[in-house]
């Protein structure tokens, strides 16, 4: 009988990029030619252990952010892979619709509409919902970036 179990996991480290071949040397590890076109990253867990990714693996499972203690606006932005700004009827009356595709593949949906068909605006209900969306995201990324620094318990 196994006793596995699925967990999720969050971690804050530091890392630096670095080919297999430079950290095996760095490591005393025998080096081989071979892995100096293979790159990846150095990765700082904490002082006392370090380990090395490779650079697709690492980067599938780690989004850099400008400051290692708050979210700002430049990770909330680079966060978003893909946005989609339509204007549908809805009782009758235009509306703007905002879909957001982030990096992880989640989606954020907004929508937007004036009180007077005549007032409707597609930019400016793309600006609201955009608002909104960017607040979603610094809401999602602070609480990723919480659970990284502080952990679960």
């Amino acid at each position: 009988m196994s006793n596995k179990a699925n967990y999720i996991g969050v971690k804050q480290i530091q890392a630096e990029p670095m080919n297999l071949f430079d950290y095996r040397a760095l490591k005393g590890a025998p080096t081989g030619d071979a892995h100096k076109s293979q790159e990846g990253y150095l990765v700082h867990y904490s002082p006392e252990y370090s380990s090395w990714s490779p650079k697709e693996v690492f980067e599938k499972a780690y989004l850099q952010i400008k400051d290692p203690t708050r979210i700002t606006e430049d990770d909330v932005k680079s966060f978003i892979k893909e946005v989609n700004v339509y204007t549908k009827e809805v009782f009758g009356k235009p509306s703007t619709h905002v879909e957001v595709l982030l990096l992880n593949g989640y989606i954020i949906t907004e929508q937007s509409t004036s009180v007077d068909p005549v007032n409707y605006s597609m930019e400016i209900g793309e600006e609201i919902c955009m608002e909104r969306i960017y607040t979603k995201i610094w809401d999602l990324l602070g609480f990723t970036l919480a659970t990284a620094r502080f952990g679960i318990k």
